[in-house]
């Protein structure tokens, strides 16, 4: 265990990005404070004294890990910020809208190509029983 665990994990708990971005980052830093602090006492440094020194220098300032927090942001968070929130709300449902209403083109595309009814396998026909059967539950049980 780490003598710098209980500073550590406090700024883990300020970062606000992925799971596996934080813990490179924690083990990275945890790695770094170690290694200045062993330096300074083979200066001659007292332990606390190192600990304190290479946590002065190492460990990021708020702003800092405030920053490393806003470059880690998606990049859809970062274009949509720029909107008001009514304005946003709007364009989200206008943009979902649109992509449903492309996947839905883009599907019935896809099955027109396919011809299920020329040649119908077993499976074809129990596919449309099944879904027959569903709907017909569905319709007796609302």
């Amino acid at each position: 265990m780490s003598r710098f665990s209980a500073e550590l994990r406090e700024m883990a708990d300020r970062l606000s990005l992925p799971p596996s971005t934080r813990v490179r980052i924690v083990r990275e830093l945890s790695a770094d404070l170690e290694d200045l602090a062993a330096a300074l006492e083979r200066r001659g440094i007292a332990p606390e004294e190192a600990r304190r020194e290479a946590m002065r220098t190492l460990v990021p300032s708020p702003a800092t890990l405030a920053e490393l927090n806003a470059c880690h942001r998606p990049l859809y968070e970062r274009l949509v910020d720029r909107f008001a929130d009514p304005v946003r709300h709007r364009l989200e449902r206008t943009l979902f809208a649109v992509g449903l209403a492309a996947l839905t083109a883009l599907g019935i595309a896809a099955l027109s190509l396919l011809d299920l009814f020329r040649e119908p396998t077993g499976w074809t026909w129990l596919l449309l029983a099944w879904m027959a059967l569903r709907s017909r539950y569905r319709r007796a049980t609302a």
